[in-house]
């Protein structure tokens, strides 16, 4: 899996004049200036490794649905999921176009090492058939149900015309996404969940991300049966940030499978005035009795968060202004 680094921006039209006193050396003036040299590389040398270090992950805002978008330190690069609408009047296809990949190009990204396809629901694949007509992709790793919705049949058939290699997730499977960054797959275990209050949501890929001391757990659309499930497998789930399951609703994210995780920083990605009353009252009651920082896309936007794997900072746009957040 190979990406190129992401780019930095440069210092164009940047001019620096330097004045030697009068009567110097000329041995002097050249020690000097390599001297100067040396300090101006070693300052660029460290702005260079400050950003080699920085790991990124996109909660991009997609409307009701899940896309997020993870750039390592190494420049490798995951998308889990995309699908999702803006209202009515956007098809879900249309969100892979204008959103994801002009979100990916933002990036730097013009390669993605792998896709993962948590569940065959609209809003979690309904673009990923753009994306891959767009952007070469190394991987694509699937639940492994099926599910003939239109959506799902045009993922399905850009990963069969473009010859994308196609895997089933079992837990265990490793990402080695390059510079000790690991996104490893911890649900679903066969067998599927079957009988619940909905199969395809319970069976969603579960992944762990984590860099360092910093780390993320992506959901799916778990509901109750699969949050049992997993807690059952991974008893100690604990990491930084937790990606809400299922947009929020009052049938997923248990106060039990929050004292599993016990994470610091929770994002919700929903859409602005969904009818399905997501968010939920009582869902945004228990993160707040537990005393856990809410962000959410339908009031933020796309949130980038990036971290060295000590820190952690969160940046949204509302409003027309910049808002950033830090956790050390």
């Amino acid at each position: 899996m190979r990406t190129p680094g992401p780019a930095t921006e440069g210092t164009s039209g940047l001019t620096t004049r330097v004045r030697f006193p009068a009567g110097l050396p000329p041995q002097s003036s050249r020690l000097l200036l390599a001297l100067l040299a040396a300090a101006v590389m070693l300052v660029w040398w460290q702005a260079w490794q400050s950003l080699r270090q920085t790991l990124t992950v996109l909660f991009v805002d997609v409307g009701q649905g899940d896309c997020i978008i993870i750039h390592s330190p190494g420049g490798r690069s995951l998308l889990i999921d995309g699908g999702g609408r803006r209202g009515s009047s956007t098809a879900p296809a249309e969100v892979g176009r204008w959103i994801i990949v002009p979100a990916l190009y933002r990036q730097g990204i013009r390669r993605l090492d792998g896709i993962i396809a948590t569940h065959p629901h609209d809003d979690h694949v309904g673009g990923l058939d753009e994306v891959i007509a767009q952007v070469p992709v190394e991987m694509v790793l699937d639940s492994g149900q099926p599910h003939p919705t239109p959506s799902y049949e045009r993922l399905l058939g850009q990963v069969k015309a473009r010859n994308v290699p196609f895997f089933r997730a079992r837990p265990g499977q490793v990402f080695n996404l390059g510079a000790g960054v690991r996104a490893e797959v911890l649900h679903p275990s066969p067998p599927f969940l079957q009988g619940t209050g909905d199969d395809l949501n319970n069976n969603s890929i579960v992944v762990r991300l984590t860099y360092g001391q910093v780390s993320f757990l992506f959901t799916g659309d778990l509901q109750q049966e699969g949050e049992e499930a997993l807690l059952a497998d991974f008893p100690d789930l604990a990491s930084t940030v937790l990606k809400v399951a299922h947009h929020g609703s009052v049938d997923a994210t248990s106060e039990e499978f929050l004292r599993a995780v016990r994470p610091a920083w929770a994002v919700i990605s929903v859409g602005r005035r969904n009818p399905f009353g997501h968010p939920h009252e009582e869902l945004l009651a228990r993160l707040n009795s537990m005393r856990i920082r809410v962000f959410r896309t339908d009031i933020m936007g796309t949130i980038v968060m990036s971290t060295d794997g000590r820190r952690l900072k969160a940046q949204w746009s509302r409003g027309g202004r910049q808002e950033s957040a830090e956790m050390k």
